[in-house]
């Protein structure tokens, strides 16, 4: 599910309600993926996030949602306010990408490989 956020020293700080399934699945595992809305320019982020309270931060990170998305606030009475402390970055634009070459392998390759899987007798 997309959120709005905001980076700040070096991190991205975003909200979510305190009882929806991003809460939970972030009490349960820290691990994210953040990602820019433009597909054709993707940056995509992997972190931990943590739940914020420090006050100080808080009320930083409050500012600058205040300025990109009025009138919206951070507010931590609607939930708790994620801090995602960055892992890896990279990033992908389309009109440049060029699928991977398979080395070592022979250019005539079938198209597809058949797979063969065998089903246990229910008997035994």
């Amino acid at each position: 599910m997309p959120v709005w956020g905001v980076w700040l020293d070096d991190s991205f700080c975003f909200s979510t309600g305190g009882q929806s399934a991003k809460a939970r699945n972030l009490a349960m595992n820290r691990h994210c993926v953040v990602t820019t809305e433009k597909a054709d320019e993707a940056v995509i982020v992997e972190g931990v996030a943590t739940a914020e309270v420090e006050r100080e931060f808080l009320g930083r990170a409050g500012q600058l949602y205040a300025a990109r998305y009025p009138p919206y606030i951070l507010d931590t009475g609607l939930g708790p306010i994620f801090l995602a402390e960055l892992r890896v970055v990279f990033g992908i634009v389309e009109a440049q990408w060029q699928p991977p070459r398979l080395v070592g392998f022979s250019d005539e390759l079938p198209l597809s490989v058949p797979i063969v899987a065998r089903r246990k007798n229910r008997r035994g």
